[in-house]
């Protein structure tokens, strides 16, 4: 288990193999990339291109894109969203993510939710057309 706030290969691994199993043995995992991607925007951006670079299921790349795909975009959508977009127009996998990310209203802080919500899935459509 790592506490470094930094994205790890360790980590990497953790959180997907908690995504697929959802043992008790990873949840440290979760706790430390809800932490990350909330930290720092950078080291958010950093953690969701390591896990999308990896092949993965519908299920765990649902898993992925509802996390910390959705908690980027909520927490840090102003900072980031240019690079995700730029993500999913070169990622078959980023860019089904990106259109499969729910965006919750709950989880973004009122000062970003609203913008970032109503241009999200324009976004993922632009980067479907380039």
């Amino acid at each position: 288990m790592t506490s470094s706030g930094k994205v790890t290969p360790e980590l990497i691994e953790a959180y997907l193999a908690h995504a697929r199993t959802q043992a008790e043995t990873n949840f440290w995992a979760f706790d430390e990339v809800v932490d990350l991607v909330r930290a720092s925007a950078r080291d958010g951006l950093t953690l969701v291109r390591e896990l999308l670079s990896r092949p993965l299921e519908p299920e765990v790349l649902f898993y992925v894109a509802a996390g910390p795909l959705e908690d980027l975009l909520a927490w840090h959508g102003p900072e980031v969203v240019d690079e995700v977009i730029d993500l999913a127009r070169r990622d078959p996998e980023a860019r089904k993510a990106l259109l499969s990310a729910p965006m919750s209203r709950r989880r973004s802080p009122p000062s970003t939710s609203g913008c970032v919500r109503a241009n999200r899935r324009r976004a993922a459509e632009r980067a479907l057309v380039r």
